[in-house]
């Protein structure tokens, strides 16, 4: 089930999933932290909520859901760690183009999920943050990403992968596993 959310200040309107659970940031943005249940798997997060902007997905806000598909708004900045952490059936994710931190083990264990393209705002692809995808094929790094976490892409099925000029480092284990 969705419901319609806008913003106070330009009335933007955007549709969410209604049993989304929000945290209030101290700058008065809200942070998504977690989800009462989602039977059909889809699951859309609005831009706005009660007037305010949604900038960031919380720590483990989804982890060991059934979710099949998130659909995240071009508001959020950040994926906490273990966001998406063993959502094993989580198959289709469209990053937002605003995005600029991916958190450790962020999509950890999510074996449905083929490819990511991940946008340019992206500096930092944290350690493990990819771990265990073990379908993962297909990803797409813009230039700017400047470092890969250790273990970032351990055991996924990576078949190639062009590396930017703008990585500065690779953590240990970024790509062992690959098959």
């Amino acid at each position: 089930k969705t419901m319609k959310y806008s913003c106070a200040d330009c009335g933007f309107v955007s549709t969410g999933s209604e049993s989304l659970k929000y945290e209030l940031n101290e700058d008065g943005t809200y942070t998504v932290v977690g989800i009462d249940d989602c039977a059909d798997g889809y699951v859309f997060i609005p831009a706005y909520v009660d007037g305010k902007k949604v900038v960031a997905i919380g720590d483990s806000a989804f982890a060991n859901t059934a979710i099949k598909y998130i659909g995240i708004p071009p508001t959020i900045e950040s994926i906490g760690n273990r966001a998406f952490a063993g959502c094993k059936v989580l198959d289709n994710v469209v990053l937002s183009p605003s995005l600029t931190t991916i958190g450790q083990y962020a999509f950890a264990g999510c074996h449905a999920l083929k490819s990511i393209r991940i946008h340019s705002g992206v500096t930092i692809i944290s350690d493990y943050a990819f771990y265990e995808c073990i379908t993962l094929e297909s990803v797409v790094l813009p230039d700017g990403v400047k470092r890969i976490g250790r273990s970032a892409f351990h055991n996924t099925a990576i078949k190639s992968i062009v590396i930017p000029d703008s990585v500065t480092r690779i953590g240990d284990s970024a790509f062992n596993g690959c098959t």
